[in-house]
């Protein structure tokens, strides 16, 4: 199995590497003779593979356009591509493939050592070229990391002992499954459907819940989102956070970590919560949706929400962390600025 899919890789060390033609040499794709020269010509051996299974696939495809070929090969000329991602660039469509190739020197240059695959490469590509501004960003294990262990000990005290082990099993995909159907968080529609599946949780005890967390959760600010909202902030941009939780527990937890001070507006749960459009438009609000940008950590929730209420979105996380998307962004106002 090849390695994970690593479209980018570090373009500087390239050029020092390689010599000018070789993109030349790369692009004659049915040339036998110059192919297998080519692929004997790395150092790395596992570049070397790569690189010989990139062409065989591309020399045996009958059905794939030469055309589609040359600019699949110049795209990913010496980066190290696994076999899933060689699939997703086969299905794309010339004009797509026109489009990365002409943004390439671009993306090398912005994102040189960051992992990311093909599709989220061509959205990335679309996000970055933008000036936003407002960013909307997700809470929870996107810019706090919370450990909601102390919960359990509240729960503890108020559920049946002998209800504890199916309660703790299930309650976290309850509550996912909640965040779904309804549209907003309150306590009795809540409490209500924890009584669905056998639980008496009162709205008494969800209220005592909000108050115990904000009391009593610990939580990481990920690293780079201290740097990334000052970034913001000194720029002008609005900063909103759209959360699916209470916001008597997420508000003091942006003070206790000093987000707070960065921070324009928080949409919470008892709003609206993700991913209904509702709670999209709440965070939107008077802004072109066109200069707005979701940041979060769920395809279900912060991906589908952003693009029904159709606005770009960014996932963070494996492959891009939000470290990795500060640095980008913050490359790309300054190549922006060049071009200017």
């Amino acid at each position: 199995m090849i390695n994970k899919a690593l479209i980018i890789i570090n373009y500087f060390m390239w050029k020092k590497e390689h010599s000018d033609n070789i993109i030349e040499k790369d692009m004659n794709i049915l040339d036998k003779e110059s192919l297998d020269k080519e692929n004997t010509s790395s150092k790395d051996g596992n570049q070397d593979n790569i690189l010989g299974k990139l062409i065989d696939n591309l020399k045996n495809n009958e059905l794939l356009p030469d055309e589609n070929k040359r600019l699949i090969l110049n795209i990913v000329w010496k980066e190290n591509i696994s076999e899933e991602v060689l699939k997703e660039l086969i299905n794309k469509t010339k004009d797509e493939l026109e489009r990365l190739k002409e943004d390439k020197d671009f993306i090398l240059e912005v994102i040189w050592k960051t992992s990311i695959s093909i599709q989220n490469l061509i959205e990335l590509v679309e996000v970055i070229r933008k000036d936003y501004k407002k960013f909307i960003f997700d809470l929870d294990y996107t810019l706090l990391i919370p450990d909601w262990s102390c919960e359990d000990i509240y729960f503890k005290e108020k559920i049946i002992p002998e209800q504890q082990e199916s309660f703790f099993e299930k309650k976290q995909d309850i509550l996912n499954e909640y965040e779904i159907k309804f549209p907003k968080y309150d306590p009795k529609t809540l409490s209500n459907y924890f009584r669905e599946y056998g639980f008496n949780v009162s709205e008494e005890v969800i209220q005592g819940r909000m108050e115990y967390n904000w009391d009593n959760i610990k939580d990481e600010v990920v690293d780079g989102v201290i740097e990334f909202l000052k970034y913001l902030r000194e720029r002008g941009k609005k900063i909103v956070i759209l959360t699916s939780r209470f916001s008597k527990t997420q508000i003091p937890r942006l003070e206790r970590t000093g987000l707070i001070r960065y921070i324009d507006e928080v949409v919470a749960g008892d709003d609206a919560m993700k991913p209904d459009i509702e709670s999209f438009k709440l965070a939107i609000g008077e802004m072109d949706k066109r200069d707005c940008l979701m940041i979060g950590d769920s395809l279900k929730s912060d991906k589908v929400g952003a693009n029904n209420a159709e606005i770009n979105c960014c996932i963070v996380g494996k492959g891009c962390s939000i470290r990795n998307l500060f640095d980008i962004i913050r490359k790309s106002e300054e190549l922006r600025n060049k071009e200017e």
